[in-house]
């Protein structure tokens, strides 16, 4: 759909489909990349752009269309952008459509990765409880670029389950890192 909509729109696009075979995805993999390309947007899914692509030498924009339940599937596909040899600063964007199962999707996602993170990020000692949960989902903001901690979430979440708001102004305040920090 993406793809015939920027073909409509004049945008000179590729794209590559699981189901087409390895020469195929070679050589439209080739024709983005190469210096002489004519083509704006390479689409692919997340299976494709998880696992051996580099991109970084073509463009330096990408979009993340779907959501996906493993933050380090995420992380892979924006390293396809943000790697050695990249001469220009890298923008992503993930879009999702707000207040839909993709808040869910993005909340458990989060929460996942927060634990897994903890392990990873060498935080101090004396960093603990809800005041590390809420440094790492601080972290995670940052890297995602999202407009308030997503750990408001995951407090709210479970208070309120399933019946939870994901947007509300009591949820954005409690994602303001002075407000959690005073909690």
């Amino acid at each position: 759909m993406m793809y015939g909509a920027l073909k409509m729109a004049g945008i000179n696009t590729l794209t590559v489909r699981p189901s087409e075979g390895l020469h195929s995805r070679i050589e439209a993999i080739q024709l983005f990349t190469g210096p002489n390309s004519k083509a704006e947007v390479f689409i692919a899914n997340i299976s494709i752009m998880s696992a051996g692509l580099n991109l970084h030498t073509a463009c330096c924009k990408g979009l993340l269309v779907n959501m996906h339940f493993s933050a380090k599937t995420i992380l892979q596909m924006h390293g396809r952008l943000n790697r050695l040899g990249q001469t220009k600063a890298v923008k992503w964007h993930n879009l999702k459509v707000k207040n839909s199962f993709h808040d869910h999707q993005e909340r458990v996602m989060l929460t996942k990765y927060s634990r897994q993170l903890s392990a990873e990020a060498n935080l101090p000692s004396w960093i603990t409880g809800s005041l590390r949960e809420a440094v790492l989902f601080e972290l995670m903001k940052a890297y995602f670029n999202h407009p308030f901690n997503r750990y408001a979430w995951v407090v709210t979440y479970d208070l309120d389950g399933i019946k939870m708001d994901y947007y509300t102004e009591a949820i954005i305040k409690l994602g303001t890192p002075a407000r959690l920090l005073r909690s």
